[in-house]
């Protein structure tokens, strides 16, 4: 089981101008659950996250009005959002006995254009959208416990070097293909690096519910994962078929 809790209260979000250009920030706490009864899997992952979210937008007011509209193309700015994360994050994996606290520092910029945080159409064709997002940034904090039987690093120190992407295609408004990939370099550790990356194939049962804003509350998908995630970096290779759910 995969689960995932998200809260953006609107006491945590403001907004403002620099020099005459937008900026926006908000916080959203999440809680995220990975549990299996597969060894050698994610048998038993909590995270607990806290960003903070700064955005920037040198494009104006125009740029934000076009943000969710997938068929946006705005073209005074080459990066219409400059967007910083910074995250308190709290992980453990219960049955490996290991427990982390660090701060995460990203940054991401948009790029229509590129199709770099809004979806664009392919080949000309509306029913068929891509976006993707990378991210750069770095992972500071210690290991509380930590097993050494794992593929986590020996030192309880964490002082590492991120590189982040997703991607999604968007194939009508019943099917979707997404994956994301996440790079660590040990900066402590001799250049130590961890790979992770996961594609998954997804089939919206209820297409017809984004007529109101909303996403689908129900689909059916399949996983590929592959490479080693924190928080203890054990080695995964595996399929799953699931049903997905989101209210």
């Amino acid at each position: 089981m995969d689960a995932a809790v998200l809260w953006r209260p609107d006491f945590l979000s403001s907004g403002t101008q620099l020099a005459g250009h937008p900026i926006a920030w908000f916080v959203e706490p999440s809680f995220e659950a990975h549990v299996s009864s597969e060894p050698g899997s994610a048998q038993n992952q909590l995270s607990y996250r806290s960003p903070l979210t700064l955005e920037y937008f040198p494009g104006g007011n125009e740029i934000i009005a076009g943000m969710d509209n997938p068929n946006a193309v705005p073209a005074r700015h080459f990066v219409t959002v400059h967007t910083f994360i910074i995250s308190p994050t709290y992980q453990s994996d219960q049955d490996n006995n290991t427990r982390l606290f660090e701060g995460e520092i990203f940054y991401t910029p948009t790029i229509p254009s590129l199709a770099a945080g809004i979806r664009q159409p392919l080949f000309g064709l509306t029913k068929v959208q891509f976006r993707w997002r990378p991210y750069i940034g770095f992972e500071l904090g210690d290991y509380l416990d930590e097993n050494g039987s794992t593929g986590a690093t020996s030192k309880s120190a964490i002082s590492r070097f991120v590189f982040r992407s997703a991607a999604e295609l968007s194939l009508a408004d019943r099917f979707s293909v997404t994956g994301s990939y996440v790079s660590r370099v040990e900066l402590n550790e001799g250049g130590t690096s961890f790979n992770y990356g996961e594609v998954s194939g997804q089939m919206f049962l209820d297409p017809t519910l984004p007529t109101n804003g909303e996403p689908p509350h129900f689909s059916i998908g399949i996983t590929y994962k592959r490479g080693n995630d924190a928080p203890d970096f054990a080695n995964v290779n595996s399929v799953n078929a699931w049903l997905g759910i989101q209210f």
